[in-house]
């Protein structure tokens, strides 16, 4: 059943030329009452700090709650409001906290106390891709939530290598949460819809994806997030404001290098020559977070065949031609073996040779 206060939550989601950060300056002026917020006259914000729009009260007296509430609940629309259990903590530490999300999938399934932001090119380079993938299967199985905006590109790549992992995702999106956009994710949004994650839009049905949202939601992303990992990112580009975005809130933002002729690493390496620390593996996102997630030979379940060739391994670094000899394993089967071996953190490759990870 809705709360007395939820129509009011609905009600500011309706008021589009209100930004953000008015509207979460003006619940707290209010102490949190929703509804005194809402239904405020002219003469209480006198000693409102922050500069109040002209047509906002002719705005909001054109709305009605009830029927708003009425509309939702009768198209089936689920929404979390700011005072619900299940809002995020770590969005409501940022300055401009959405009041209320409106969301498709469930929220018991992402891990809220391990989130990772991914940000970066709607032009992704296969080069980017790749390194995602790679990252992404270091962390299969690990209790952590992966953050992205549902865009092509970058974000995109992000969702899909957390769902092939067994990662739960989140997709921020700006535009109603009855919209697919881009349509070209329209079976991502369906398998996180049904199964791997959330969608969350702090914007009412039927708002079209216009430019605007798109830097407004990116505080979403970056906000539901301990760190943003930007992998690629042009000198004026979303993926550099969703970076600056987390530095101004206080997290922490990391970097996949690039080839350097590509046009969208030079936001990468302007971020690198300001300090962002580099990733190249899953363990370098660990260490920046502080996440513990080490493991031990004797916690990880081996096949007879899969300890007998981390066995070699250990002995010395190794080529794969090598272990091919040393094990009698052919070929395919041995490259299936070695990526397990990889993908539970036990070995890694560095210039042909196989050694511990």
């Amino acid at each position: 059943m809705p709360k007395n206060t939820d129509k009011y939550y609905l009600a500011f989601s309706y008021l589009l030329n209100v930004t953000p950060f008015f509207k979460a300056k003006l619940l707290n002026f209010f102490d949190y009452d929703i509804e005194h917020a809402f239904r405020c006259k002219k003469e209480e914000l006198e000693n409102f700090t922050y500069p109040v729009s002209r047509n906002f009260f002719k705005q909001k007296d054109s709305i009605n709650p009830d029927d708003i509430l009425s509309e939702i609940q009768n198209k089936k629309i689920k929404y979390i409001t700011y005072e619900n259990g299940e809002y995020p903590d770590l969005l409501k530490q940022i300055d401009d906290p959405p009041l209320m999300m409106y969301y498709k999938g469930e929220f018991p399934r992402c891990h809220f106390d391990k989130t990772l932001a991914v940000v970066g090119s709607r032009n992704a380079s296969q080069s980017a891709k790749t390194v995602l993938s790679s990252l992404f299967s270091s962390m299969k199985n690990l209790p952590i939530t992966v953050v992205s905006g549902l865009a092509m590109g970058i974000d995109a790549a992000a969702h899909r290598c957390a769902i092939l992992n067994n990662i739960p995702t989140i997709g921020v999106i700006g535009c109603g949460i009855d919209m697919v956009y881009p349509y070209i994710n329209k079976d991502l949004y369906k398998e996180m819809e049904e199964e791997k994650g959330l969608i969350l839009s702090e914007y009412p049905p039927k708002t079209n994806p216009i430019p605007r949202n798109f830097p407004q939601r990116n505080r979403i992303v970056t906000g539901l997030s301990y760190g943003t990992l930007v992998a690629e990112a042009a000198l004026r580009s979303g993926a550099l404001i969703s970076a600056n975005l987390t530095l101004e809130q206080g997290r922490e933002v990391m970097c996949i290098p690039g080839i350097v002729t590509n046009p969208n690493t030079e936001g990468i390496y302007k971020l690198i020559k300001d300090g962002a620390p580099i990733v190249t593996s899953a363990d370098d996102i660990f260490e920046i977070l502080n996440w513990d997630f080490t493991k031990t030979k004797s916690e990880i379940q081996l096949s007879s065949l899969e300890k007998h060739i981390f066995d070699i391994i250990a002995r010395e670094p190794i080529s794969f031609e090598k272990i091919q000899i040393s094990s009698g394993v052919d070929n395919s089967h041995l490259m299936i073996l070695l990526t397990e071996l990889e993908i539970k953190g036990l070995i890694k490759q560095i210039n042909g040779q196989y050694l511990l990870g």
